[in-house]
């Protein structure tokens, strides 16, 4: 692929698995540098904010547990864009998909709490599958019926869902 008249992108043919260790430790190091500079602008203790920021994730097993349930449904988030990239589809809008995905799951929970208990688990997730796969099918419909640039289409797509589950929020489900 050329992109302008000077430079050629190409695909590695090779990996070498220590270059690809240095570039993930270089990452970490960049990540914590400009993390280091942003609490200095801020004028908190350096030490002690990353200190702290170490022990809240890593500093017990309830921190690591609690970590890992903040991180899980990032990392499908992040497993659906694999999957739909791997497809040569710009999905831009898995996070809209997340949220429409927590509120099947909050649908689930507040209106269906007569289902049996050993199934309520499977009712939950199907409920939350299908929300973000239904967010997913509207953002294909606007592309196939009306061939709108599925990109712009899933971003801006994300900003509704926002302001439907604010509506949400703030009113059938305030309790």
């Amino acid at each position: 692929m050329s992109v302008g008249t000077k430079f050629t992108l190409e695909q590695r043919k090779t990996k070498n698995p220590w270059v690809e260790s240095l570039a993930v430790i270089v990452a970490i190091l960049a990540s914590l540098g400009v993390c280091a500079r942003l609490i200095m602008i801020s004028g908190a203790n350096v030490p002690d904010a990353l200190n702290a920021l170490y022990y809240g994730a890593f500093g017990s097993t309830d921190a690591i547990l609690e970590s890992l349930v903040q991180a899980t449904p990032l990392m499908f988030t992040g497993l659906a864009v694999l999957i739909a990239f791997r497809a040569k589809i710009w999905n831009m809008g898995v996070e809209g998909q997340l949220w429409m995905a927590m509120v099947g799951a909050t649908f689930a929970n507040l209106y269906l709490s007569f289902v049996p208990q050993p199934l309520f688990s499977l009712v939950t997730i199907l409920m939350a599958m299908a929300g973000g796969a239904l967010w997913g099918v509207l953002a294909a419909y606007c592309r196939t019926r009306f061939n709108a640039n599925i990109v712009i289409i899933t971003i801006m797509l994300n900003y509704v869902v926002k302001y439907f589950v604010s509506f949400l929020l703030g009113g059938v489900w305030r309790e």
